[in-house]
């Protein structure tokens, strides 16, 4: 709120945010090139305890998935959800 006129004072605020659209956790899913054996698969998550969406604080976990068959390695995997997170 802010007092009217041309030197108008604040004199109270607040601030906040809401979930939609953020998230804290990547989980990065691809594909092996080798038969037989599982999908390579990483993940990257918020682990800044100074940050506002801080994975173990008030924010809680939200975690969002991304997949692509260019992931091929585990390298790639983790690049790609350290890069969306």
């Amino acid at each position: 709120q802010v007092d009217a006129g041309e030197r108008g004072t604040l004199v109270s605020a607040s601030r906040g945010y809401n979930r939609d659209g953020m998230y804290n956790w990547v989980v990065a899913r691809g594909e092996n090139t080798e038969e037989d054996t599982p999908p390579v698969e990483a993940m990257a998550a918020d682990e800044d305890p100074t940050s506002p969406t801080y994975v173990y604080g008030p924010f809680g976990r939200v975690p969002t998935f991304y997949s692509s068959a260019t992931l091929t390695t585990s390298n790639l995997a983790q690049s790609a959800a350290n890069k969306l997170l």
